[in-house]
Protein backbone atom coordinates (compact mmCIF):
# COMPACT_ATOMS: atom_id res chain seq x y z
CA UNK A 1 0.00 0.00 0.00
CA UNK A 2 1.39 3.37 -0.50
CA UNK A 3 3.05 5.69 2.04
CA UNK A 4 3.52 2.16 3.96
CA UNK A 5 6.88 0.87 5.34
CA UNK A 6 8.11 -2.26 6.14
CA UNK A 7 9.00 -3.02 9.77
CA UNK A 8 9.35 -6.44 10.68
CA UNK A 9 9.19 -9.72 9.35
CA UNK A 10 6.96 -12.25 11.60
CA UNK A 11 6.76 -16.23 11.14
CA UNK A 12 7.07 -15.37 7.23
CA UNK A 13 4.49 -12.38 7.42
CA UNK A 14 5.68 -9.01 6.06
CA UNK A 15 4.14 -5.93 8.63
CA UNK A 16 3.87 -2.58 7.47
CA UNK A 17 2.81 0.37 9.14
CA UNK A 18 1.11 3.43 7.50
CA UNK A 19 2.04 6.68 7.88
CA UNK A 20 -1.07 7.15 9.38
CA UNK A 21 -0.57 5.17 12.64
CA UNK A 22 2.92 7.19 12.86
CA UNK A 23 1.26 10.66 12.71
CA UNK A 24 -1.36 9.55 15.23
CA UNK A 25 0.55 7.50 18.01
CA UNK A 26 2.99 10.89 18.02
CA UNK A 27 0.23 13.37 17.82
CA UNK A 28 -1.94 11.30 20.84
CA UNK A 29 1.32 11.35 22.96
CA UNK A 30 1.83 14.31 22.72
CA UNK A 31 -1.74 16.11 23.47
CA UNK A 32 -1.12 14.22 27.38
CA UNK A 33 0.76 17.32 27.77
CA UNK A 34 -0.68 20.43 29.15
CA UNK A 35 0.73 24.04 29.19
CA UNK A 36 -0.21 25.19 32.76
CA UNK A 37 1.70 21.71 34.03
CA UNK A 38 5.49 21.71 35.24
CA UNK A 39 7.92 20.50 32.69
CA UNK A 40 8.23 17.36 34.77
CA UNK A 41 4.79 16.34 35.15
CA UNK A 42 5.02 16.92 31.30
CA UNK A 43 7.62 14.88 30.87
CA UNK A 44 5.26 12.09 32.78
CA UNK A 45 2.18 13.18 30.71
CA UNK A 46 4.56 12.78 27.54
CA UNK A 47 5.81 9.15 28.52
CA UNK A 48 2.31 8.04 29.73
CA UNK A 49 0.79 8.88 26.39
CA UNK A 50 3.97 7.07 24.52
CA UNK A 51 3.46 3.98 26.58
CA UNK A 52 -0.51 4.39 25.98
CA UNK A 53 0.06 4.37 22.19
CA UNK A 54 2.60 1.69 21.86
CA UNK A 55 0.40 -0.69 24.11
CA UNK A 56 -2.48 0.58 21.13
CA UNK A 57 0.17 -0.59 18.25
CA UNK A 58 0.85 -4.13 20.27
CA UNK A 59 -3.33 -4.65 20.43
CA UNK A 60 -3.93 -3.55 16.18
CA UNK A 61 -0.91 -6.67 15.67
CA UNK A 62 -3.21 -8.47 18.03
CA UNK A 63 -5.89 -7.81 15.68
CA UNK A 64 -4.34 -8.66 12.98
CA UNK A 65 -2.48 -11.89 14.38
CA UNK A 66 -6.08 -13.24 14.78
CA UNK A 67 -6.98 -12.75 11.55
CA UNK A 68 -3.65 -14.83 10.50
CA UNK A 69 -4.68 -17.68 12.38
CA UNK A 70 -7.80 -17.66 11.89
CA UNK A 71 -7.14 -17.45 8.24
CA UNK A 72 -4.14 -20.45 8.59
CA UNK A 73 -6.83 -22.46 10.52
CA UNK A 74 -8.85 -22.49 7.29
CA UNK A 75 -5.74 -23.42 5.24
CA UNK A 76 -4.88 -20.22 3.70
CA UNK A 77 -1.58 -17.94 4.89
CA UNK A 78 -0.82 -14.56 5.07
CA UNK A 79 1.63 -12.57 2.88
CA UNK A 80 1.69 -9.08 4.70
CA UNK A 81 -0.03 -6.94 7.38
CA UNK A 82 -0.22 -3.35 6.54
CA UNK A 83 -1.33 -1.10 9.93
CA UNK A 84 -4.04 0.98 9.81
CA UNK A 85 -5.41 3.65 12.96
CA UNK A 86 -8.27 1.38 13.19
CA UNK A 87 -6.95 -1.88 12.23
CA UNK A 88 -5.35 -2.99 8.92
CA UNK A 89 -5.23 -4.51 5.74
CA UNK A 90 -3.66 -8.17 5.70
CA UNK A 91 -3.11 -9.49 2.15
CA UNK A 92 -3.96 -13.38 2.22
CA UNK A 93 -2.15 -15.87 0.16
CA UNK A 94 -5.48 -16.37 -1.46
CA UNK A 95 -9.35 -15.72 -1.49
CA UNK A 96 -11.30 -17.73 0.78
CA UNK A 97 -13.14 -20.39 -0.78
CA UNK A 98 -16.81 -20.15 1.13
CA UNK A 99 -18.22 -16.69 2.48
CA UNK A 100 -18.43 -17.88 6.01
CA UNK A 101 -14.54 -18.32 5.91
CA UNK A 102 -14.01 -14.95 5.44
CA UNK A 103 -16.57 -14.24 7.90
CA UNK A 104 -15.14 -15.90 10.47
CA UNK A 105 -11.86 -14.72 9.82
CA UNK A 106 -13.06 -10.66 9.73
CA UNK A 107 -14.83 -11.07 12.98
CA UNK A 108 -11.28 -12.20 14.82
CA UNK A 109 -9.47 -8.85 14.80
CA UNK A 110 -12.62 -7.12 16.76
CA UNK A 111 -13.18 -9.89 18.86
CA UNK A 112 -9.52 -9.45 20.23
CA UNK A 113 -10.49 -5.79 21.10
CA UNK A 114 -13.60 -6.89 22.76
CA UNK A 115 -11.63 -9.22 24.92
CA UNK A 116 -8.79 -7.31 25.58
CA UNK A 117 -11.37 -4.54 27.08
CA UNK A 118 -13.21 -7.82 28.83
CA UNK A 119 -9.53 -8.64 30.40
CA UNK A 120 -8.82 -4.94 31.46
CA UNK A 121 -12.52 -4.34 33.25
CA UNK A 122 -11.73 -7.83 35.41
CA UNK A 123 -7.75 -5.74 36.86
CA UNK A 124 -9.56 -2.39 37.00
CA UNK A 125 -10.17 -1.10 41.56
CA UNK A 126 -13.70 -0.81 42.21
CA UNK A 127 -12.81 3.09 41.91
CA UNK A 128 -11.80 2.87 38.14
CA UNK A 129 -14.46 0.99 37.51
CA UNK A 130 -17.08 2.95 38.64
CA UNK A 131 -15.61 6.12 37.27
CA UNK A 132 -18.17 7.44 34.67
CA UNK A 133 -17.70 7.16 30.48
CA UNK A 134 -18.28 11.06 30.77
CA UNK A 135 -15.21 11.65 32.74
CA UNK A 136 -12.98 9.60 30.15
CA UNK A 137 -11.19 11.53 27.71
CA UNK A 138 -8.07 10.86 25.32
CA UNK A 139 -6.04 13.03 27.86
CA UNK A 140 -7.56 12.12 31.61
CA UNK A 141 -8.52 9.18 33.52
CA UNK A 142 -6.39 5.79 34.75
CA UNK A 143 -4.07 4.38 32.24
CA UNK A 144 -5.43 1.10 31.86
CA UNK A 145 -8.93 2.73 31.56
CA UNK A 146 -7.83 4.55 28.42
CA UNK A 147 -6.94 1.35 27.04
CA UNK A 148 -9.94 -0.44 28.15
CA UNK A 149 -11.38 2.58 26.15
CA UNK A 150 -9.49 2.61 23.12
CA UNK A 151 -10.05 -1.03 22.78
CA UNK A 152 -13.65 -1.15 23.07
CA UNK A 153 -13.63 1.68 20.58
CA UNK A 154 -11.50 -0.33 17.86
CA UNK A 155 -14.26 -3.16 18.26
CA UNK A 156 -16.88 -1.40 18.25
CA UNK A 157 -15.18 1.00 15.09
CA UNK A 158 -14.28 -1.99 13.10
CA UNK A 159 -17.60 -3.45 12.81
CA UNK A 160 -19.15 -0.89 11.07
CA UNK A 161 -19.98 -2.42 7.03
CA UNK A 162 -17.24 -1.04 5.48
CA UNK A 163 -14.00 -1.28 3.89
CA UNK A 164 -11.17 -1.33 4.88
CA UNK A 165 -12.53 -1.99 7.90
CA UNK A 166 -13.30 -5.67 9.07
CA UNK A 167 -17.36 -4.82 9.14
CA UNK A 168 -16.92 -4.27 5.59
CA UNK A 169 -15.21 -7.67 5.43
CA UNK A 170 -18.31 -9.05 6.98
CA UNK A 171 -20.47 -7.11 4.96
CA UNK A 172 -18.61 -8.38 1.33
CA UNK A 173 -18.84 -12.39 3.15
CA UNK A 174 -22.57 -11.99 3.78
CA UNK A 175 -23.01 -10.48 -0.13
CA UNK A 176 -20.80 -12.82 -1.51
CA UNK A 177 -23.69 -15.55 -0.88
CA UNK A 178 -25.83 -13.65 -3.41
CA UNK A 179 -23.27 -12.42 -5.54
CA UNK A 180 -19.84 -12.21 -7.20
CA UNK A 181 -16.77 -11.65 -4.93
CA UNK A 182 -15.77 -8.61 -6.96
CA UNK A 183 -19.08 -6.85 -7.25
CA UNK A 184 -19.03 -7.62 -3.31
CA UNK A 185 -16.12 -5.83 -3.16
CA UNK A 186 -17.09 -3.04 -4.97
CA UNK A 187 -20.14 -2.54 -2.37
CA UNK A 188 -18.29 -2.56 0.54
CA UNK A 189 -15.13 -0.20 -0.60
CA UNK A 190 -18.14 2.06 -2.34
CA UNK A 191 -19.44 2.20 1.72
CA UNK A 192 -16.07 2.94 3.14
CA UNK A 193 -15.49 5.46 0.93
CA UNK A 194 -18.83 6.95 2.55
CA UNK A 195 -17.24 6.29 5.88
CA UNK A 196 -14.03 8.65 4.46
CA UNK A 197 -16.28 11.72 3.62
CA UNK A 198 -18.02 11.19 7.16
CA UNK A 199 -14.61 10.82 8.80
CA UNK A 200 -13.23 14.12 7.06
CA UNK A 201 -16.47 16.21 7.80
CA UNK A 202 -15.74 15.26 11.44
CA UNK A 203 -12.18 16.37 11.16
CA UNK A 204 -13.05 19.67 9.79
CA UNK A 205 -15.84 20.66 12.33
CA UNK A 206 -14.75 18.64 15.45
CA UNK A 207 -11.54 16.45 15.91
CA UNK A 208 -8.68 16.91 13.72
CA UNK A 209 -7.75 13.19 14.74
CA UNK A 210 -10.83 11.94 12.16
CA UNK A 211 -8.78 13.41 9.19
CA UNK A 212 -6.41 11.06 9.34
CA UNK A 213 -8.98 8.27 10.13
CA UNK A 214 -9.95 9.72 6.94
CA UNK A 215 -7.37 9.40 4.98
CA UNK A 216 -6.21 5.53 6.24
CA UNK A 217 -9.73 4.65 5.54
CA UNK A 218 -9.30 6.16 1.72
CA UNK A 219 -6.28 4.29 1.73
CA UNK A 220 -7.55 1.03 2.66
CA UNK A 221 -10.24 1.17 0.67
CA UNK A 222 -8.71 1.94 -2.40
CA UNK A 223 -5.86 -1.18 -1.73
CA UNK A 224 -8.76 -3.46 -1.12
CA UNK A 225 -10.46 -2.50 -4.65
CA UNK A 226 -7.26 -2.59 -6.13
CA UNK A 227 -6.52 -6.25 -5.20
CA UNK A 228 -9.42 -7.65 -5.49
CA UNK A 229 -9.57 -6.75 -8.90
CA UNK A 230 -6.19 -7.50 -9.95
CA UNK A 231 -6.92 -11.17 -8.79
CA UNK A 232 -10.28 -11.28 -10.85
CA UNK A 233 -8.27 -10.14 -13.87
CA UNK A 234 -5.55 -12.72 -13.40
CA UNK A 235 -7.91 -15.45 -12.50
CA UNK A 236 -9.99 -15.47 -15.82
CA UNK A 237 -7.39 -15.02 -18.00
CA UNK A 238 -4.55 -17.09 -20.34
CA UNK A 239 -1.14 -16.16 -20.65
CA UNK A 240 -1.27 -16.01 -24.33
CA UNK A 241 -4.12 -12.74 -23.83
CA UNK A 242 -1.89 -10.54 -21.92
CA UNK A 243 1.69 -11.84 -23.54
CA UNK A 244 3.75 -9.00 -25.55
CA UNK A 245 4.16 -10.49 -29.45
CA UNK A 246 6.04 -7.94 -30.86
CA UNK A 247 9.32 -8.34 -28.76
CA UNK A 248 13.30 -8.03 -29.24
CA UNK A 249 15.87 -10.75 -29.25
CA UNK A 250 19.24 -11.20 -28.79
CA UNK A 251 21.98 -13.59 -29.41
CA UNK A 252 24.33 -15.12 -27.45
CA UNK A 253 27.17 -13.57 -29.11
CA UNK A 254 25.88 -10.02 -29.30
CA UNK A 255 27.41 -7.55 -26.95
CA UNK A 256 25.65 -4.94 -24.42
CA UNK A 257 26.76 -2.39 -26.14
CA UNK A 258 24.12 -3.95 -28.66
CA UNK A 259 21.05 -4.07 -26.62
CA UNK A 260 21.57 -1.09 -24.67
CA UNK A 261 19.71 1.10 -26.66
CA UNK A 262 16.33 -1.26 -25.93
CA UNK A 263 17.04 -0.21 -22.83
CA UNK A 264 16.79 3.18 -23.31
CA UNK A 265 14.33 3.48 -25.06
CA UNK A 266 12.21 1.28 -22.79
CA UNK A 267 9.85 -0.37 -25.05
CA UNK A 268 11.54 -3.75 -23.63
CA UNK A 269 13.39 -4.21 -20.42
CA UNK A 270 14.06 -8.36 -20.67
CA UNK A 271 15.31 -10.10 -23.68
CA UNK A 272 14.71 -13.46 -24.30
CA UNK A 273 18.06 -15.20 -25.87
CA UNK A 274 17.77 -17.29 -29.29
CA UNK A 275 20.24 -19.63 -30.90
CA UNK A 276 18.99 -20.75 -34.36
CA UNK A 277 15.38 -20.19 -33.38
CA UNK A 278 15.52 -21.64 -29.78
CA UNK A 279 15.17 -19.46 -26.54
CA UNK A 280 18.70 -20.66 -24.60
CA UNK A 281 17.69 -18.05 -21.56
CA UNK A 282 17.04 -14.61 -20.58
CA UNK A 283 18.65 -11.41 -20.61
CA UNK A 284 17.50 -9.71 -17.48
CA UNK A 285 17.74 -5.62 -16.87
CA UNK A 286 19.28 -5.65 -13.61
CA UNK A 287 22.02 -8.45 -14.72
CA UNK A 288 22.24 -6.47 -17.95
CA UNK A 289 23.08 -2.86 -16.14
CA UNK A 290 25.11 -5.01 -13.08
CA UNK A 291 27.71 -6.49 -15.76
CA UNK A 292 27.36 -3.21 -17.19
CA UNK A 293 28.89 -0.99 -14.24
CA UNK A 294 31.26 -3.91 -13.36
CA UNK A 295 32.72 -4.78 -16.57
CA UNK A 296 31.73 -2.10 -19.73
CA UNK A 297 29.61 -2.49 -23.06
CA UNK A 298 31.81 -5.01 -24.64
CA UNK A 299 30.72 -7.72 -22.68
CA UNK A 300 28.71 -10.65 -24.73
CA UNK A 301 24.83 -11.80 -23.97
CA UNK A 302 26.21 -15.26 -23.62
CA UNK A 303 28.08 -14.16 -20.32
CA UNK A 304 24.98 -12.88 -18.54
CA UNK A 305 22.36 -14.92 -19.83
CA UNK A 306 20.30 -16.53 -17.55
CA UNK A 307 18.27 -19.99 -17.53
CA UNK A 308 14.50 -19.37 -17.00
CA UNK A 309 11.69 -21.44 -17.29
CA UNK A 310 9.69 -20.77 -20.59
CA UNK A 311 5.65 -20.34 -19.92
CA UNK A 312 2.95 -21.44 -22.23
CA UNK A 313 0.30 -19.55 -24.46
CA UNK A 314 -2.71 -21.52 -22.44
CA UNK A 315 -1.27 -21.39 -18.89
CA UNK A 316 -3.04 -19.77 -16.48
CA UNK A 317 -2.39 -15.53 -15.94
CA UNK A 318 -2.72 -16.64 -12.19
CA UNK A 319 -0.41 -19.46 -12.23
CA UNK A 320 2.31 -17.29 -14.56
CA UNK A 321 2.11 -14.78 -11.96
CA UNK A 322 2.66 -17.10 -9.23
CA UNK A 323 5.84 -18.10 -11.11
CA UNK A 324 7.44 -14.97 -11.27
CA UNK A 325 6.80 -14.35 -7.60
CA UNK A 326 8.86 -17.61 -7.31
CA UNK A 327 11.35 -16.52 -9.32
CA UNK A 328 11.87 -12.74 -8.54
CA UNK A 329 11.42 -11.67 -12.35
CA UNK A 330 9.60 -9.03 -14.04
CA UNK A 331 9.12 -10.88 -17.27
CA UNK A 332 9.51 -14.44 -18.40
CA UNK A 333 9.52 -15.78 -21.82
CA UNK A 334 6.47 -18.17 -23.61
CA UNK A 335 7.18 -20.84 -25.84
CA UNK A 336 4.73 -23.37 -27.66
CA UNK A 337 6.25 -26.29 -29.86
CA UNK A 338 9.73 -25.28 -28.91
CA UNK A 339 9.27 -22.16 -30.37
CA UNK A 340 9.25 -18.49 -28.44
CA UNK A 341 5.95 -17.11 -29.46
CA UNK A 342 5.87 -13.97 -26.77
CA UNK A 343 7.33 -12.51 -23.22
CA UNK A 344 4.81 -12.37 -20.35
CA UNK A 345 5.73 -8.53 -18.44
CA UNK A 346 4.84 -7.37 -15.59
CA UNK A 347 3.93 -4.12 -17.39
CA UNK A 348 1.85 -6.10 -20.03
CA UNK A 349 -0.44 -7.73 -17.10
CA UNK A 350 -1.11 -4.62 -15.70
CA UNK A 351 -2.57 -3.67 -18.72
CA UNK A 352 -4.60 -6.32 -19.27
CA UNK A 353 -6.10 -5.66 -15.50
CA UNK A 354 -6.67 -2.30 -16.55
CA UNK A 355 -8.16 -3.54 -19.83
CA UNK A 356 -10.15 -6.36 -17.52
CA UNK A 357 -11.96 -3.77 -15.32
CA UNK A 358 -12.76 -1.53 -18.37
CA UNK A 359 -14.83 -4.08 -20.05
CA UNK A 360 -15.95 -5.97 -16.97
CA UNK A 361 -16.26 -3.65 -14.26
CA UNK A 362 -16.93 -0.51 -15.56
CA UNK A 363 -15.33 3.17 -15.89
CA UNK A 364 -15.06 3.62 -11.92
CA UNK A 365 -12.78 1.00 -11.26
CA UNK A 366 -10.44 1.76 -13.91
CA UNK A 367 -6.82 2.39 -12.64
CA UNK A 368 -3.99 3.50 -14.50
CA UNK A 369 -0.94 0.79 -15.46
CA UNK A 370 1.21 2.25 -12.61
CA UNK A 371 -1.43 1.58 -10.04
CA UNK A 372 -1.85 -1.89 -11.38
CA UNK A 373 1.35 -2.64 -11.88
CA UNK A 374 1.88 -1.51 -8.15
CA UNK A 375 -0.57 -4.34 -7.03
CA UNK A 376 1.18 -6.66 -9.44
CA UNK A 377 4.14 -5.90 -7.38
CA UNK A 378 2.60 -6.13 -4.31
CA UNK A 379 0.76 -9.49 -4.89
CA UNK A 380 4.59 -11.11 -6.36
CA UNK A 381 6.32 -9.90 -2.83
Amino acid sequence: MKGSWRIAQIAGVRLYVHWTVLILSGWFALIQMRLDDAAADNVRRLAEGTGLALMVLVCLLLHEAAHAVVAWRHGIGTQEVTLLPLGGVARLEATPEEPTQELWIALAGPAVHLAIAGGIYGLLDDQAAAMPWSALTLTGGPFLLKLMAANLALGVLNLLPAMPLDGGRVLRAVLAFGTDYAQATRVAAGLGYVLCVASAALGLFSNPLWLFVSLAVLAGAKAEAHTVQTQAALGNARVRQAMRRRLRTVTEDETLADVVGEVVAGEQLDFPVVRDERLVGMLFQKDLLRKLSDEGRSVRVSEVLRRAPALRPTQDLADACQVLRELGCTSLPVVQDGHLVGLLTLKNMAQWTTLYAALHLGSGAVHDDDEQAEQLVSLMR
